[in-house]
């Protein structure tokens, strides 16, 4: 199968950006600010270093988090219709249960007692305002058999992991309707590919973009924030489902199109000078919204405010999400255009850093909560930390073992990982963790 090397980059530079964004996430002020109580509440992220709340970090995040998720979605679509045209539903439902649903469950069960001891000695720092403890002493009293999954009295939910939870949906949800619209009107997907090409060559083409950004628009109206929300919960959100599945098929049907990819080369600047510029205004907006929102009780005229930054953020956010993912998938497959040792090496490692990474993004930051230093230099110490880890365990741990195949699947050659790791395109990690 053909090799998209610069998807490929793109996947594993936007898997070190979730290190970025996660450690990000413990300095962020929003959205409860430094009220403690308030943020021992939020089950998906219940930790802040309270004295270090810091804007900048925030915006950080904030850019980030506008296009990383939906663009991994439309990596998975598109590497999944590449596996589908290429070796058929069957070769696709096999490889995804042993890429996806396998490692799925099994690190749930690794992760999570992991996950859950490091935010209970979170709160354990939280709540000791007086510092009457060492930091190590917290992180000793906070281990407990609590943490084990079903001894607990945490409510149980997918972690970080919901990113593989709702892909494996995303694959029962278009593998059955493929099959019935298969057997029912063997016709359509011709008739269907046949559209989109006749679409592409004609001044149509011109309303895909739009169409693409009233498409989200309309889910982020649906659902009750202004950007693209992560679900954490075990029963499916309809809003999320509906928000990332548009970001899945888009990834499906462009797949195949041959003027997409050079099209998004040619113009990936320009997509990028317009989408920076409106990720600057949505972060505005954005601001705006959540200043209102965590003031407190609110007045009538202040309600009606936040109202309309929040119908502004939405607005903006289904814009510049798209202009951001053809910006990237145009610039990545502009200058990578060939393999690279690194490159390729990195890839390999991506998926065991998206699965481990969390845990230690939030340990770590719990670690440096008492040190008296720029919450800047904080998160790039725990960053540069969590990812050093994270490439030292696959590289002396993993890479030359079983998990490295349940994960990537075999490597063309048996040589040790100082040699690239070769995986065909669409094989092990789903292109978008």
């Amino acid at each position: 199968m053909p090799r998209y090397h610069g998807l490929d980059f793109l996947r594993a530079a936007m898997m070190l950006m979730g290190v970025l964004l996660h450690v990000g996430c413990m300095y962020m002020p929003v959205p409860n600010g430094a009220n403690v109580e308030a943020i021992l509440g939020d089950f998906k992220n219940p930790y802040r270093d309270v004295d270090g709340l810091s804007q900048t970090i925030q915006r950080v995040v904030f850019l980030i988090h506008y296009f990383r998720m939906p663009a991994f979605m439309l990596l998975a679509g598109f590497f999944a219709a590449l596996v589908d045209q290429k070796r058929g539903s069957g070769s696709l439902l096999k490889n995804r249960l042993q890429r996806i649903v396998l490692p799925a469950v099994l690190f749930w069960f690794l992760l999570w007692p992991i996950d859950s001891l490091a935010w209970s000695f979170g709160e354990r720092m939280m709540t000791d305002t007086d510092q009457s403890q060492s930091t190590l002493g917290h992180l000793v009293d906070s281990i407990s058999l609590s943490h084990l999954p079903f001894l607990g009295d945490s409510t149980l939910h997918t972690m970080h992991l919901w990113f593989l939870y709702y892909l494996i949906m995303y694959y029962g949800v278009t593998f059955v309707g493929l099959g019935l619209i298969r057997k029912i009107t063997p016709s359509v997907p011709a008739k269907v590919v046949q559209w989109r090409e006749r679409t592409l060559s004609s001044r149509g083409k011109y309303l895909i973009l739009p169409s693409l950004m009233l498409a989200s628009w309309a889910t982020l109206r649906a659902s009750p924030s202004w950007h693209f929300l992560a679900a954490f919960r075990f029963t499916p959100e309809l809003h999320c489902f509906v928000n990332h599945y548009v970001f899945f098929l888009v990834g499906w049907f462009f797949y195949g199109a041959d003027s997409v990819i050079p099209h998004l080369r040619k113009h990936a600047w320009t997509y990028l000078a317009f989408g920076f510029a409106m990720s600057c205004v949505l972060t505005w907006s954005a601001e705006g919204f959540f200043d209102l929102f965590m003031a407190g009780p609110l007045s009538e005229v202040e309600t009606h405010q936040m109202g309309v930054f929040l119908g502004i953020s939405q607005v903006i956010q289904a814009a510049c999400v798209w202009l951001l993912i053809f910006a990237l998938v145009g610039l990545s497959e502009r200058y990578i255009t060939k393999a690279s040792p690194l490159c390729t090496y990195l890839v390999g490692a991506s998926y065991w850093l998206y699965l481990i990474h969390r845990p230690l993004c939030t340990g770590f930051s719990i670690c440096f909560d008492r040190f008296e230093i720029p919450s800047l230099m904080k998160a790039s110490i725990v960053s540069f930390l969590v990812t050093a880890i994270c490439l030292l365990t696959y590289h002396y741990l993993v890479s030359n073992s079983w998990i490295a195949v349940l994960l990537n699947g075999r490597r063309a050659s048996d040589q040790r990982n100082t040699a690239p790791v070769q995986h065909e395109a669409g094989e092990g990690l789903p292109a978008a963790t």
